[in-house]
């Protein structure tokens, strides 16, 4: 007699370091709800151990309005975007759909990043979650796909959906090794909920200028989270609830956050996982401006983060549209994805980050290529003509040039001086200096301080 095995699983987030969400451990930390062996389709009853909420016949969680099993979403009416005007894909209906297709928008999800590296079948199940999760659906049927496949699939969603962030915890129902099936925590308030977060993140943007470039969104963007999010652990430090409602969060909330707002103005961002040198648990964000990619991590701009600062110090851009050598010498991402049978790596992939045109350093005149006494001195001295003695700060293309300049600018004989001097005379024995650094980065700001006679 042909036997079937329905289990239902649940995938439990397990944090560290920063904090970010990873499926890479999802294997080792599944918690197993029920498993039971059917025969003809009929269930063994589960009732008497009380750990399963699946019904009699097997197929479903068990509720009056239980997803039946290898049922589809139907056509393109469920499918957000689509829309008989304007452009569209077919995607192949399910095993119970026959030669069923699914309509949809292709603009609407070709700036989700990971939506565009999954195959058809995926793609599939892709929009069937979206479907579900835009009618805060806690229990979405979902064109059957082998574990792996799936796992891909919702940590591609996952990953691109910012404003669906309940996703991140689930439980799968498998039907022959397959998943049919995926329940999903929702908050019984979350339209209320989903509401206050757009109406947030819309007031966000509604201050941005008409004519302001995607470059100043991102950086306004940058700046907003910055300024008004404390780093720390919470309840809801993993999704955008801890930035937009509690301002304090840790490095996923801040890069969800970032994403969310990202997604809104219309600029291609995604969602990055990795660790940092240090092997925590890290998240940051990859975007899109014209036709090149960047790397941003506005946990590290947040001055509240860096050990070497304190609260009162400004943020700084080190980590806003950068390449790919400023990127990796700290952070590494993650590409493995383990499903319940497997881990597979290189899942995804990433471009390459190679320009440097959006680079903040070079964009205001701070970033240099060497260190020459001359052009620094000349840099600081315009500054303090215009009346600015705090935060004055200096990026260096090396590690060698930065320590040049240290060596030079902070010795005991200290040049800063004779720089500060010669903008007024007045200044002599009556300035002080302080600065703070960043080696990994190549960066120095400084702040000149004036007792008063």
């Amino acid at each position: 007699m042909k036997k079937l095995l329905i289990i239902i699983l649940a995938a439990v987030l397990f944090f560290s370091g920063c904090g970010a969400f990873s499926f890479e451990n999802i294997k080792d930390n599944l918690s197993y709800l029920t498993e039971e062996l059917f025969e003809n389709g009929e269930a063994a009853d589960p009732s008497d151990d009380g750990r399963s909420d699946l019904d009699s016949s097997g197929s479903s969680y068990g509720e009056d309005d239980s997803i039946s099993t290898g049922d589809s979403f139907g056509g393109a009416d469920d499918i957000p975007g689509s829309d008989a005007g304007g452009a569209s894909s077919d995607m192949p209906g399910d095993d119970d759909g026959g030669s069923q297709t699914i309509n949809y928008d292709a603009g609407l999800y070709e700036n989700n990043y990971y939506f565009g590296q999954l195959d058809d079948d995926e793609k599939h199940v892709y929009l069937q979650l979206a479907a579900g999760c835009s009618e805060f659906k806690n229990k979405i049927n979902v064109k059957s796909l082998p574990s792996d496949s799936f796992y891909k699939v919702q940590c591609a969603f996952y990953n691109d959906f910012p404003e669906y962030f309940w996703t991140g915890k689930f439980e799968v129902m498998l039907i022959n090794r397959k998943v049919t099936a995926v329940k999903y925590s929702i908050p019984d308030n979350i339209a209320e909920i989903s509401a206050q977060l757009d109406g947030i993140a819309n007031d966000i943007i509604s201050v941005i200028p008409a004519e302001a470039s995607d470059y100043d969104k991102v950086k306004y963007f940058y700046e907003w989270i910055i300024d008004n999010t404390g780093y720390n652990f919470g309840e809801v430090d993993q999704d955008i609830r801890s930035v937009f409602f509690n301002h304090e969060s840790v490095c996923a909330g801040y890069s969800h956050a970032f994403q969310f707002l990202c997604k809104k103005a219309g600029i291609p961002c995604a969602y990055v996982y990795g660790h940092t040198g240090s092997n925590d648990s890290h998240a940051w964000n990859l975007i899109r401006i014209g036709g090149a990619y960047y790397w941003v991590d506005v946990t590290w701009g947040d001055p509240v983060y860096l050990g070497e600062q304190n609260e009162n110090s400004a943020l700084n851009y080190n980590y806003l549209c950068v390449t790919d050598r400023e990127i990796f010498e700290t952070h590494t991402i993650d590409r493995t994805i383990s499903s319940i049978e497997q881990s597979d790596t290189e899942v995804f992939s990433f471009p390459e980050c190679t320009d440097d045109s959006y680079n903040y350093y070079r964009l205001t005149g701070a970033y240099f290529e060497v260190y020459d006494r001359e052009t620094v001195k000349n840099y600081i001295r315009a500054k303090l003509d215009a009346g600015q003695y705090s935060n004055i700060e200096l990026k260096f293309d090396s590690h060698g040039q930065y320590q040049a300049a240290v060596n030079d600018m902070f010795s005991e004989d200290s040049y800063l001086f004779n720089i500060v001097f010669d903008a007024n005379p007045e200044f002599y024995g009556r300035a002080s200096y302080n600065y703070t650094y960043d080696e990994k980065t190549n960066y120095i700001c400084m702040s000149i301080a004036l007792e008063s006679e």
